[in-house]
């Protein structure tokens, strides 16, 4: 009876496959069989500006580099002594190409054959620009075409391309993504940057074509010029509500300090070792810029009660420390200070000027790209007289001025009146009655200003322009520690499982700059 009931249940079984799919048996009811094209944008938008590890994208070497801040003992020991460490400068390249790259190019994939998502499909280009311009601009040459394709086509080893194949290949891509935006069919529905307006998509599509066509300045000129008008005749940003930003949560979460979301000028969230330079205070104090106190303050240690303007009318000036000055613990006398009715005595190190609560709250925003940028790029063509627009590079320089002071709403400031604004973008735009190269450092100057926290932007448009020279030059003050030839690095080492998983390419990549990966070696734009 047993052998009967067996064979009669094996039967069965047989018969039921004989009428049912096994793949369908086979798939799991309860989970995507995809992702969704929605959910890729905010997955690469957010990806950028979170967690400690941007720090370790942004901050160590180009951060270093461009005398905005100072302190962190990785920043001061390796980025500003110009001392190699791969692992920290391969940070970049591990999170962007697994993270962002990888997702960008499924995005553009599995979005090329669907009118309905044309959108998406542009907005995958755009983003997949956005993010290859900081790893060129990081690195020099590196995998662009190939990159990503591993699912689609199998390439686990990329080839490297030349930077410059790689910028006439964002102008074209980025030309192409704007025209492509419809209003006609379908808006992302996760989009962080706009909340899925596209009209907003197509100006910053053509912002991120005018910085790019800029950074030809050195090597082509006349492109920069055609490509800058290009840009600009598409339609560019015209206000601060075009503004390219991700929002954060206020939260460091369950990871503990340091692991929140945003900025990377907080290593602790009672305790920043970053100190304001004096060059950037110079910059800002010597013309009475309102940003300063938004930028920068003093505070106590651990709770951070602000000191500011006690510190001031005790000393008579904000307090910084020269860029690349490893000694800044160096002793002066302390302060007492009444803090919360509290006699309070601040130690030298207190006295210095920290990143303001505005720029260390874990929910400040990350600025892409800002509308004052390009009003201050058209002010440059401006001044070249590239015939980019129909306006001065004083009415370009104003409105830039004026854009990059009030988008500190977004961080929560206070801002002065709209006649004091006025008062004093009027005052510094007569700076740029003094002559050519007069104007050009006081527009690069605000440009620098403005990527406080955007280093690797700021480092890039030093290496374009070598401006502003009053602020940005490289002192070398650890000169028998220094491994960069006394000066500034022009681009960062590749990383060293590169060596292994794609020597082939990544040696036909260095033969291109003399055999050796020399962070010294220019890179092709920054003639």
């Amino acid at each position: 009876m047993k052998r009967i009931k067996w064979n009669f249940l094996i039967v069965s079984f047989f018969c039921l496959c004989s009428c049912a799919d096994l793949t369908e048996l086979n798939e799991n009811p309860t989970k995507a069989t995809g992702i969704s094209s929605h959910l890729l944008i905010p997955t690469i938008q957010l990806t950028h500006s979170q967690y400690l590890q941007s720090t370790l994208r942004y901050m160590i070497f180009p951060g270093a580099f461009v005398n905005h801040w100072i302190g962190g003992w990785s920043m001061q020991e390796y980025g500003g002594k110009c001392k190699k460490r791969v692992d920290y400068m391969e940070r970049l390249w591990t999170i962007y190409y697994p993270e962002i790259i990888k997702t960008a190019v499924a995005l553009i994939d599995q979005t090329a054959d669907n009118p309905e998502e044309t959108n998406l499909n542009a907005i995958g280009r755009i983003l997949k620009v956005e993010a290859f311009l900081k790893l060129t601009d990081y690195y020099g040459d590196i995998p662009y075409f190939e990159a990503g394709k591993v699912y689609q086509e199998n390439i686990v080893k990329p080839k490297y391309d030349k930077q410059e194949d790689i910028y006439m290949d964002f102008l074209k891509e980025l030309r192409e993504a704007s025209a492509q935006l419809t209003p006609t069919a379908i808006a992302p529905q996760n989009d962080l940057y706009f909340n899925g307006d596209i009209e907003k998509w197509r100006r910053f599509a053509n912002s991120l074509w005018l910085r790019i066509s800029m950074r030809l300045l050195k090597v082509n000129p006349t492109l920069a010029q055609q490509e800058a008008k290009a840009a600009y005749e598409a339609g560019v940003m015209n206000s601060n509500q075009d503004i390219c930003y991700v929002e954060h949560e206020s939260s460091r979460l369950e990871e503990g300090p340091g692991n929140g979301f945003a900025n990377q000028l907080l290593e602790d969230p009672q305790h920043s070792n970053y100190r304001m330079t004096t060059e950037l205070l110079d910059a800002l104090t010597s013309v009475n810029d309102p940003r300063t106190v938004y930028i920068g303050g003093a505070y106590t240690d651990g709770d951070r009660v602000d000191i500011t303007t006690q510190v001031y009318e005790k000393l008579g000036a904000y307090q910084g420390v020269p860029a690349q000055d490893f000694i800044y613990n160096a002793w002066s006398a302390a302060l007492t200070l009444t803090v919360d009715g509290k006699e309070v005595s601040v130690t030298h190190n207190y006295q210095k000027m920290q990143p303001s609560k505005l720029l260390t709250n874990p929910g400040s925003p990350y600025i892409h790209l800002s509308y004052a940028e390009t009003e201050f790029y058209l002010a440059e063509a401006a001044v070249r007289q590239w015939n980019v627009s129909s306006e001065s590079a004083k009415e370009h320089y104003k409105k830039g001025l004026k854009a990059a002071i009030k988008q500190w709403e977004l961080f929560g400031a206070t801002l002065p009146t709209d006649a004091q604004i006025n008062t004093f973008v009027d005052k510094q735009a007569v700076l740029l009655d003094a002559g050519t190269t007069g104007a050009l450092e006081e527009i690069n100057k605000q440009l620098w200003i403005l990527y406080i926290l955007d280093p690797i932007e700021a480092w890039s448009n030093i290496r374009r322009t070598e401006m502003p020279s009053k602020y940005v030059m490289f002192k070398n003050l650890a000169p028998t520690e220094n491994e960069s030839n006394g000066k500034r690095p022009a681009r960062m080492m590749y990383p060293i499982e590169e060596q292994t998983k794609n020597k082939a390419n990544l040696e036909a990549a260095l033969e291109r700059i003399g055999g050796t990966d020399d962070w010294t070696k220019r890179m092709w734009w920054d003639k």
